[in-house]
């Protein structure tokens, strides 16, 4: 106990000692730092002189151009060898009160709703890979006998619209493909009732 009131006195001396001025104890110099903006302009300048700002906007260029065309492939999905069936129930839980423009609750939270009871799907959706020529002639046969929307999970979108002179859409981030659980192509989505029919098929 007396060790600590010892050190308690001398931290109280301590902190209320008076600070000194040791004075200069070496060389100062000043300090400078070059403006960023103005360190940017100038490397700029340079690779400009270079030509070498054209070379990294052409690449640049490209490589957008290139994902226009072919975006990422959606991953885990493989050519159909197994064919398989089966339902995808949109049914889903309100979480928050849906209203109106005047602020009525049309909707209430917690309820249930379907919304192909209030939006039917009028239309097929077929996922194939746009590099498989046996899948995209698939697709295209479809698209003669019904109305349809051919939706790729790889491949070069903008060129097969130039070749076939047909409407393409790509499941950008495999979004549909993982909210219907498909995991082979070709597939086909459509309604039955108030569920949708997933066909994952297989085609020569």
């Amino acid at each position: 106990m007396l060790r600590i009131v010892i050190l308690l006195a001398l931290f109280i001396q301590y902190s209320e000692a008076e600070a000194k001025d040791f004075g200069i104890m070496g060389q100062v110099f000043e300090i400078k730092e070059q403006n960023l903006l103005e360190y940017i302009k100038q490397k700029l300048n340079l690779l400009k002189a270079s030509g070498e700002l054209e070379l990294k906007q052409n690449e640049m260029k490209e490589k957008v151009r290139n994902y226009v065309n072919r975006p990422y492939r959606v991953k885990g999905i493989v050519t159909t060898t197994a064919p398989r069936e089966y339902y995808y129930d949109p049914t889903y839980t309100v979480v928050n009160d849906i209203k109106d423009q005047d602020g009525r609750v049309f909707i209430e939270a917690g309820r249930q709703v379907n919304p192909l009871e209030m939006m039917p799907l009028s239309y097929k959706m077929l996922f194939i890979d746009g590099d498989d020529e046996a899948q995209v002639k698939w697709g295209l046969e479809q698209a003669k006998k019904d109305k349809v929307k051919i939706i790729l999970v790889n491949g070069a979108i903008i060129d097969l619209m130039k070749e076939n002179k047909v409407r393409f859409y790509f499941d950008q981030q495999g979004v549909l493909s993982k909210k219907f659980g498909i995991k082979q192509v070709p597939a086909s989505v459509e309604q039955k009732d108030l569920q949708l029919l997933i066909k994952e098929l297989v085609v020569k």
